[in-house]
């Protein structure tokens, strides 16, 4: 949000630039987010939630469980949610944590977005959306028609969300009264592109939080969205592991090398 550059090494401990050197934060580290304020939370390897700007373990602690938190979200207000290994999700409400997706649940991925939205993607790959006032997930559904089965999502700026689905097409949602494209698909998702110039399925995609849209390839490639279905390839040195796209067209990218 401001700016700060951040990195994790090969043996899990994050830095931060400060000028022209990076300094060692904390580590091991298993996963890092950040909130719209700029907020940092970061889940350590012994499944500890350490609070950035405090410099200090995050208040109160998650729960206790025999099994290890694997991934961590920050939603809008910057509350923590951590999904266990066993797929099974908590959050922190503000005043206690909450269990909002228990192991037969089967999430396989949780994501927030600066709307304040939840989505979740279900065993069968179908996109699920939390409801706060009754703790449950209901299926995503616009327009009377279901998400395709998705084994990525992430949530544009207004809410509505792109994925990876299990085919490999890279799809996003449509805003309500959008005019459909020539020969659209009927369905609520409409097909942006298929990496036909690699020969396969797009690997990884990241929304900002202006609407920068970035992709990557099998091939680890990194494509830019222009404008409607323009992409334009974008030269970096090696193959693109890891991507996170900012605002103003900026991204921020991992190659194969470990370099940013």
């Amino acid at each position: 949000h401001d700016g700060t550059m951040w990195a994790v090494d090969f043996g899990d401990t994050l830095y931060r630039l400060q000028g022209s050197v990076w300094k060692p934060v904390i580590g091991p580290v298993r996963d890092v987010a950040a909130a719209p304020d700029g907020q940092a939370l970061i889940l350590t390897s012994d499944g500890k939630l350490f609070d950035v700007l405090s410099e200090a373990e995050y208040s109160p602690k998650p729960p206790d469980s025999t099994s290890p938190a694997a991934t961590l979200v920050v939603d809008a207000h910057g509350l923590p949610w951590l999904q266990r290994e066993d797929r099974s999700v908590v959050r922190f409400d503000g005043t206690a944590w909450q269990t909002v997706a228990s192991a037969k649940d089967q999430l396989a991925m949780v994501t927030a977005g600066f709307d304040g939205g939840i989505l979740g993607i279900a065993a069968d790959g179908q996109i699920a959306r939390y409801e706060p006032r009754r703790n449950t997930w209901q299926p995503y559904v616009t327009g009377g028609q279901t998400v395709p089965p998705m084994r990525q999502i992430a949530l544009s700026p207004i809410g509505l969300p792109w994925g990876i689905s299990r085919a490999g097409e890279l799809l996003a949602e449509r805003p309500l009264g959008a005019p459909p494209p020539p020969l659209a698909s009927p369905s609520v998702f409409t097909r942006l592109l298929t990496w036909q110039n690699t020969g396969g399925p797009t690997s990884l995609v990241g929304v900002g939080q202006d609407g920068t849209v970035y992709t990557v390839a099998p091939d680890g490639s990194l494509w830019r969205r222009r404008r409607g279905n323009q992409w334009l390839r974008v030269q970096v040195e090696g193959q693109i592991k890891a991507i996170a796209s900012g605002t103003e067209g900026r991204a921020w990218g991992i190659n194969d090398k470990g370099g940013i």
